[in-house]
């Protein structure tokens, strides 16, 4: 609900969105008026025309008072990757040698704590950019307790996940549960897509022995490849390391993601520096979603980042891309 001590902006919204709601009430009562004496007047048509000024005005100020008062953010405070046979029955895992890579991120939202207990936490409009602060300072903002240290959260930022009435509490259940229904249906998806191209069956035991607590559906895609790449009878991967990051549906269409800009800049960081992350895997190309392509241009040149990002819209120009590579058998391990 809207906060009434502590969001001062919020009121000021409020207090203009009802000034010009009046102020456009009234203009438009007085041109009545008037057109019942005088029609089409210089008079009534330059009155009408401030009253829809404030109308507008009333409208815009509408939507910055629901913005302010009602919308939540998560702050997105890390990133990582995760080769997507962590998804799969660990004894279809390894048929192949090398292994797709999804990027995901850490949302304050769903956070746990060492001490197993649940935290989730969302932020108004006015406290999300002191929560940021808090988290790239290495506090988290809802306790007295430090970040671990396997996080790195100098480029955390916050990223809107819901417009409510309903409390923090409900809205970060709600955004939890619907990670996890999604995470279900990714999973389906790619399994689905997989087996319509590969014209068979894969195990009934696909997914069991995997992680199925996590949330969201963006490794849908990556997850495809490695499903296709696992059971296939073609080396998709021919000595490469390729990450990315969409959703998939049962069509093999790739959507976009939540998230972007962090997964981009943690694939970056995996690639260019290895003491920063533990990890040292050269990504050759990292795939987006073509919906995804111009912010992640965007964020490229921003962020500086060396990486060879290349959209799809379906799974098929995945594959085309990867059919068109030249096999490396040197790289492969």
């Amino acid at each position: 609900m809207f906060d009434f001590i502590h969001d001062p902006i919020a009121w000021v919204y409020l207090s203009c969105l009802i000034l010009t709601g009046m102020a456009s009430y009234l203009i438009f009562k007085f041109v009545k008026k008037l057109d019942d004496v005088e029609r089409l007047t210089f008079k009534n048509t330059f009155l009408k025309f401030f009253g829809y000024v404030a109308t507008i005005i009333t409208v815009i100020f509408f939507v910055m008072f629901i913005v302010q008062s009602y919308a939540y953010y998560e702050v997105i405070i890390s990133g990582d990757v995760h080769p997507d046979s962590e998804f799969i029955n660990p004894k279809y895992s390894e048929q192949k040698n090398g292994h797709f890579y999804s990027l995901s991120v850490y949302g304050s939202s769903t956070m746990n704590l060492s001490d197993n207990r649940e935290f989730r936490r969302v932020f108004r409009e006015y406290e999300k950019d002191k929560a940021v602060r808090d988290f790239r300072e290495g506090n988290l903002p809802f306790t007295e307790q430090k970040v671990a240290n396997d996080l790195k959260f100098v480029n955390s930022y916050a990223q809107l996940i819901d417009i409510s009435f309903g409390d923090k509490q409900k809205v970060a259940t709600a955004s939890a549960k619907e990670g996890h229904e999604h995470f279900a249906v990714s999973n389906t998806n790619a399994q689905t897509v997989a087996e319509s191209i590969l014209g068979k069956q894969l195990p009934k035991d696909l997914f069991e022995g995997s992680p199925q607590d996590l949330n969201g559906n963006s490794a849908g895609l990556m997850l495809t490849l490695e499903l296709l790449h696992q059971f296939g009878d073609k080396d998709l991967l021919k000595g490469y390391k390729i990450c990315g990051t969409g959703t998939i549906d049962v069509e093999g269409n790739v959507s976009s993601i939540g998230g972007l800009k962090m997964k981009l800049i943690t694939a970056n960081q995996i690639r260019s520096n290895a003491s920063l992350t533990g990890k040292n895997i050269q990504f050759m190309t990292c795939f987006v979603s073509e919906h995804d392509y111009f912010d992640a241009i965007k964020i490229k040149k921003e962020e500086n980042l060396q990486l060879h990002i290349k959209p799809v819209k379906n799974i098929k120009d995945a594959l085309a891309y990867l059919e068109s590579l030249e096999s490396k058998p040197w790289l492969q391990n």
